[in-house]
């Protein structure tokens, strides 16, 4: 029982690696028996490519990792509160996409020279300008140094639930009834949504949609933003359907056949994009779900927003308790090595020092502290 025709086109497979859950959403679970390499990179780079770009937020917030085991992708000029410009690495880390520099010439014929730009580009900046004036960092005077730990606010424009959305939602669904069952998935009987996914002719009415409704099996979910992926099919009702849950909070269900000639089956997949781990199991047919039951579902907007709110209550939760392991750490890594202080003295320092980054994270407070720009730049430049 093993596919030799592509699920879409009907051409012969050609050894094409499909994920059956997204890559960038962190799937690993991959099949060279479901469709062809010219459907994979044609829908792979329309509605595959859509889908994850609009759930990269997520994926950055909680430091996810692809399917590939790469870092997800770097969201990149977001517009702050105040009209600047900033880019948000994985684990939504805010640093200044490039270093600003400007000049000016004061009344004595002075010039004066400001630098703002990341931790990391400082250096090279401060280089570049000694060199093209033909100077020494000991022959100019610096002003002020400092390093800005500053709390900014940026807005980022969310939209999920279009036709495109909801045909890379059918097609991962469809796409693992298949690794199941590559026959059955090719008899014709679930044509609908092959259409669907290849061309984006719309199935009947009711059969996908958000689903905050339908009780998920529960006993299969584990990590906190695990997605799960199910596949159920019962021949006595010729029913097929699919349940996928992303980030651990937003639902939907398909309806994949309802001419079902193959056999009884349940099967989920679960990863964890923070981790890495991912399960693939049967599972327990429900039989409290039913055709009419999907049908009859209920999806509102406001599910949606509260399943949004959840999963950035719990990402910045978990960003708030990285942060404060790594105060500690910081603390006592500078501190814990005095041979000037007693260990009570010791022991004050650092606890003071920690409760004080603790109070500028939960309060959101700028800090900025003065630095020796020499110790920035390496020895033989100064």
């Amino acid at each position: 029982m093993t596919a030799t025709t592509c699920l879409y086109c009907g051409g012969p497979l050609d050894g094409s690696v499909e994920h059956i859950l997204l890559s960038g959403l962190g799937g690993r679970k991959t099949s060279t028996t479901v469709c062809c390499s010219t459907c994979n990179n044609t829908l792979g780079g329309t509605i595959d490519k859509s889908f994850t770009e609009r759930l990269h937020v997520f994926m950055n917030l909680i430091d996810g990792k692809t399917g590939r085991n790469r870092d997800t992708a770097t969201l990149t000029q977001l517009e702050t509160t105040d009209g600047e410009k900033l880019n948000l690495q994985p684990g939504c880390k805010p640093v200044v996409p490039k270093g600003a520099v400007t000049e000016s010439v004061d009344a004595s014929g002075q010039k004066h020279i400001q630098i703002r730009a990341p931790k990391g580009k400082v250096a090279q900046i401060v280089r570049g300008k000694l060199e093209q004036h033909g100077v020494s960092l000991d022959s100019v005077q610096v002003h002020k140094a400092v390093s800005n730990n500053e709390y900014v606010s940026t807005h980022v424009e969310f939209t999920i639930g279009g036709l495109d959305d909801m045909r890379a939602v059918a097609k991962m669904l469809l796409s693992y009834l298949s690794v199941q069952q590559p026959d059955e998935t090719r008899s014709g009987r679930l044509s609908e949504v092959i259409d669907l996914v290849q061309d984006g002719i719309d199935v009947p009415k009711g059969w996908l949609d958000f689903d905050f409704s339908t009780p998920f099996p529960n006993e299969c979910k584990k990590a906190e933003f695990e997605h799960r992926m199910f596949v159920f099919a019962r021949s006595e009702e010729g029913l097929a359907f699919g349940l996928l849950e992303l980030f651990g909070e937003i639902r939907f269900s398909c309806i994949l056949s309802d001419r079902w000639q193959g056999p009884s089956l349940g099967s989920v997949y679960r990863v964890d994009p923070v981790s890495g781990a991912h399960f693939e199991s049967e599972c327990n047919l429900p039989t409290h779900i039913t055709k009419s039951k999907l049908l009859h579902r209920a999806a509102t907007k406001q599910q949606l927003f509260n399943a949004i709110d959840r999963i950035s209550a719990k990402a910045f939760k978990q960003i708030d308790d990285k942060v404060s392991a790594e105060l500690a750490e910081s603390a006592l890594q500078k501190r814990l090595h005095r041979t000037d202080l007693t260990q009570s003295q010791k022991l004050s320092v650092i606890s003071e020092e920690f409760a004080e980054g603790l109070v500028r994270q939960m309060y959101r407070l700028d800090r900025e502290t003065e630095i020796d720009i020499k110790e920035v730049l390496d020895p033989e430049i100064t």
